[in-house]
């Protein structure tokens, strides 16, 4: 028996247009408060959602996913809204296996945005 390992090759990408109209319309450290707390926003939901999921509590879960895809888009990851509503789709559908598969790479996203823009640093 073969054994093929898959290595997801996810990436999180921010939308430099949606960060420059943040930085024009607020200002360097509004912006920058502004995504900090988007990013905990978005792991609290994140907490919630895989909550939901565990609990196999659907309704709750497309309402989180559904949180979690408008903070993204809100600072500019909309790859990763549309992952998130690639879930709800899943979940809505009833299909497990396709739900397991979209969340977890909405997971694995989330994880590489906060680690893209904790890399990013303070703006000084």
């Amino acid at each position: 028996m073969q054994v093929t390992r898959l290595v997801p090759q996810d990436a999180a990408r921010l939308d430099g247009g949606a960060v420059r109209d943040l930085l024009r319309e607020l200002g360097a450290q509004s912006a920058e408060e502004l995504v900090c707390a988007a990013m905990e926003d978005l792991l609290r939901h994140t907490a919630r959602m895989e909550e939901a999921y565990q609990a196999c509590d659907f309704g709750a879960l497309v309402a989180r996913v559904a949180h979690v895809a408008d903070i993204a888009d809100q600072i500019g990851l909309r790859g990763l809204g549309r992952v998130a509503a690639d879930v709800a789709v899943c979940a809505g559908q009833g299909d497990d296996n396709a739900l397991a598969a979209t969340l977890s790479r909405l997971l694995r996203q989330v994880r590489l945005a906060c680690d893209q823009i904790a890399v990013l640093g303070p703006s000084a």
